[in-house]
Parts: C-alpha cells; sequence; structure tokens
C-alpha cells in the first residue's frame, strides 16, 4: 500500500497460485512492476494474470509458461525473459513451494520439495543474475527467496533422502533451511558489492494452504496478506534498499541460525552447483 511506484521496472514472482505467492503477487503488481507470474498449467496461469490484474486496480500482470520442478524450463523461462526485456530484471522473488507425504523424483532425478524449493531458487538466481545485473543499473535490484522459521535437519551428505527414511516435514524444514543458507551466499558469491543486486530471505507466515495440508496441518494462524507483508516489504521498501545477505521475519533482520556456517553453506552451493551443471551442461555455473 506504502510502496513506491516502480514504472518501467520488471518482476518475476514465483508460486503465485498460492496463498501468499498470490498477496506477494498483487503487492508487486499495485506496486508499478510488469509483474510476471510462473504457472505450468497454461490456463490457470491466465485465470490468475486475469485475478491479480483486476486485484492489483488493471496492472500490467503477465503469464510465463514452465515448469519449475524442470531447470530445462526453468531455463526456457529465463531465455524468454532475456528476449522480451533486454534492459533487465528488477526483482526476483522467490517463493514457489512443494510439500509431498510421500518421496516423489522429478524429471531431473530430484527429490521434489528439494527440486522445487532449493534448487529452482538456485538455478533461476543464477540464470537471471546477468538479468538482474543490468536492471540494477537503473536504481538497484532485488531478489526475495521466501524461507521459513519452520527449518532445521539439513544433511549436506543426503540433501534429498536417498540414504535416510524420508519424512514430508524433515525434508520441507531442510529446504527452508537450505534457502537461508544459499541467500547469505548468493550475497557474496553471485551478487557481490557492486553489483546493485540485493538478495534477502524471509519467514513469511503460516497460513492455512495446499503446502501446509502437505506437510500434515490443517490449520495456519495468519492471513495470507498478513503474511505476505515481509516479502513485500523486502521487494519494495526504500529502507532495505542496500541491505542483502540477511533473514528478516516480521520485517526485522534477524540472525540466522544456519548462515553464519560458512563451510556448510559452501558445501551446499556447491552441491547445487553440480547439480545446475549436470542437468543443464557445463559452463552455464562454472563462474561461480
Amino acid at each position: 500500500k506504502n510502496s513506491p511506484k516502480m514504472p518501467g521496472r520488471v518482476a518475476l514472482v514465483t508460486g503465485a497460485t498460492g496463498e501468499i505467492g498470490r498477496e506477494i503477487a498483487l503487492g508487486v503488481a499495485r506496486a508499478g512492476y510488469t509483474t510476471l507470474l510462473t504457472c505450468r498449467d497454461e490456463a490457470r496461469g491466465k485465470a490468475l494474470v486475469a485475478d491479480i490484474s483486476a486485484g492489483s486496480g488493471g496492472g500490467d500482470v503477465k503469464l510465463l509458461h514452465g515448469d519449475l520442478s524442470s531447470l530445462s524450463s526453468i531455463s526456457v523461462m529465463v531465455g524468454t525473459l532475456g528476449q522480451k526485456y533486454p534492459g533487465g530484471v528488477q526483482l526476483l522473488v522467490n517463493n514457489a513451494g512443494a510439500s509431498e507425504q510421500k518421496r516423489v523424483v522429478t524429471g531431473d532425478l530430484l527429490e521434489l520439495q528439494f527440486g522445487v524449493n532449493v534448487q529452482a531458487y538456485f538455478s533461476l538466481m543464477v540464470l537471471m543474475a546477468p538479468l538482474l545485473i543490468a536492471g540494477a543499473k537503473e536504481g538497484g535490484a532485488r531478489v526475495v527467496n521466501v524461507a521459513s522459521e519452520y527449518a532445521g535437519e539439513l544433511d549436506l551428505t543426503d540433501l534429498q533422502f536417498e540414504k535416510r527414511r524420508y519424512d514430508a516435514n524433515s525434508a520441507y524444514k531442510a529446504t527452508k533451511q537450505a534457502d537461508r543458507m544459499m541467500t547469505a551466499t548468493a550475497a557474496t558469491k553471485l551478487f557481490p558489492a557492486g553489483s546493485g543486486v540485493t538478495v534477502n530471505a524471509c519467514h513469511p507466515g503460516v497460513v492455512t494452504s495446499k503446502l501446509l495440508n502437505g506437510l500434515g496441518m490443517s490449520q495456519g494462524f495468519d492471513s495470507a496478506s498478513k503474511a505476505a507483508e515481509t516479502p513485500l516489504f523486502l521487494a519494495t521498501d526504500p529502507s532495505v534498499a542496500g541491505v542483502t545477505g540477511r533473514y528478516f521475519v516480521a520485517k526485522k533482520d534477524t540472525k540466522c541460525r544456519f548462515s553464519g556456517d560458512a563451510k556448510a553453506c559452501q558445501a551446499l552451493w556447491e552441491s547445487c552447483k553440480a547439480i545446475h551443471e549436470r542437468v543443464l551442461g557445463g559452463g552455464s555455473a562454472s563462474e561461480l
């Protein structure tokens, strides 16, 4: 409501079909961004675009058709984005999330929660880095990684529950720990000082949603609009323009208990980089 208007600026928001994602998309569109939304189901995507455009008072909202559980699909999406917006992109909100009671493997041979909640975040940041750095020339660019306080149990030797018995909640918590760690690393490795791009993670809130139900919980505590406040604050508020590599809860910079372990953060980054290169071919992340 109070964010400055951003005409001529371009944003990509993932996971806008979810409850929190819809509110984030509305807020970004209301702030005046050309707002692109990812969706793998084209009909559902078109309905979502119409909904967000109307809800934001006629905002410029577009569909970017693709599947976040497929790295080749992500690569095609970013290629399309680069063709349509050669001047760059000013905002990426990584918000898409999956939760599955049983272990599901994607076409990239990744456990689904890890694939969507971690690897897609990583690969979108990597593939969009040139677009974000180009876009940052006009007043900076931002990446917001929606993580969670519900985080922990990450095993760097078994990221995808290949050795351990799969547990949906443990797997989800591990992905959110990974998102927080990856954010800290991206702030120095991918978007160093001088790049003009900031990257921060946040805990949104706990809302009643398909995601929550997938974790075996029926009821959240927050409204979706309340849960979207911190991601939107990081996306649009002038007060955090230069802040990077941090973790926010309720709009406050909060010490992250995971991101201080530089060795673990580096190991996670290397694992994600190896997957990125395995699926998309070598060299695509070699400079990282």
